[in-house]
């Protein structure tokens, strides 16, 4: 039987290792894996028992953390042969093939998963967010639908609902759908970040208040906090977007996002210095902040340094060959 309880926990996981995988990158990934130190051990006993479906899922799950996804689906494939009512392993395979870019597979698995699962709300949920990735919002709304019948309560869907709106460009229902999760859960960090979100983008001051409430939910993140100046900045509240990035580095002294603003900021009003000095803390706190490096060479570029404007473009381009501001940047300041 398939552990609910888990199924969290493994979305995050495969969602973590497998979101910055590129196909380049997966054609450069051969067998060689199998012998990563994290994965010898298992490819060891896969030696002696070629065949055991745990030690195969196991296996699948540490090739995730190496991003090889191939090579885990491979095992997981095999592990199904070899136990085929383990719901587990279908499960963690149409998550590997959702997040590798193969929907319509992942989507075939977790229908077959909702009818062996005798529908069961974790694996509906999970269905529907998997049409919402494939941009089929229809299926999605009626499979949200469906679970709530059941459960009106069930965590995640009302949320998830609210997506699918705001999908569809309905952002009043899906601040309806947001107040009445919130109604039902009050700690619901992810749907009250969201309907602050939506209120943000209709211009409604009430915002601010969502922000802090959610904020007020975890501490530790101050990413409400970011919103509410960039809310401040859409408003042209300057000195109050100020004041607010100055509260997020007060909360977290790291938050590159809050000194690149500030440093916009102190640059739209010609302090100059002040935003370099700004640009270069992200530096420090992030060292390959295309966007730092980018804002740094604008500064230099302000002051006439032309040489140090260059370097700072093409330390940009280093981390993002493609960045059109760096490499506009950079032919700016080119000796000619």
């Amino acid at each position: 039987m398939i552990n609910y309880k888990s199924l969290v926990y493994l979305s995050i996981l495969i969602g973590l290792f497998l979101a910055s995988c590129h196909n380049s990158q997966q054609q450069t990934i051969d067998a060689a894996a199998y012998h990563n130190p994290l994965i010898q051990p298992l490819t060891d006993e896969l030696t002696k028992d070629p065949d055991n479906p745990q030690l195969l899922y196991q296996r699948s799950l540490a090739l995730i953390q190496v991003e090889a996804p191939d090579l885990a689906k491979k095992d997981l494939i095999h592990a199904l042969k070899k136990d085929s009512n383990n719901l587990q392993y279908l499960y963690t395979l149409s998550q590997v093939d959702l997040q590798s870019g193969n929907n319509a597979q992942a989507i075939k698995n977790l229908e077959e998963l909702v009818r062996l699962s005798h529908h069961a709300p974790a694996i509906r949920l999970a269905l529907a967010k998997a049409y919402i990735k494939n941009n089929q919002a229809e299926p999605a709304t009626q499979n949200i639908r469906d679970l709530l019948k059941n459960d009106s309560a069930y965590p995640g869907a009302l949320f998830t609902l609210a997506q699918i709106q705001l999908i569809k460009k309905d952002t009043n229902r899906a601040v309806n759908i947001l107040h009445r999760s919130l109604w039902l859960r009050k700690d619901d960090y992810p749907a009250s970040l969201l309907l602050a979100e939506c209120l943000a983008a209709q211009h409604n001051p009430k915002a601010i208040d969502i922000y802090r409430e959610t904020f007020d939910m975890d501490t530790s993140d101050v990413t409400p906090l970011l919103h509410i100046g960039s809310f401040y900045e859409q408003q042209k509240q300057i000195e109050k977007a100020k004041s607010i990035y100055r509260e997020c580095l007060l909360k977290d002294p790291d938050c590159t996002i809050a000194l690149i603003n500030t440093g916009k900021i102190l640059l739209d009003q010609d302090s100059v210095p002040k935003a370099l000095r700004q640009f270069n803390i992200a530096i420090q706190t992030r060292p390959n902040s295309v966007e730092a490096y980018t804002q740094k060479g604008i500064c230099f570029e302000r002051l006439h340094q032309k040489d140090s404007a260059k370097t700072a473009f093409a330390q940009a381009l280093v981390f993002d060959p493609h960045s059109e501001a760096a490499r506009k940047g950079w032919q700016r300041n080119r000796t000619k």
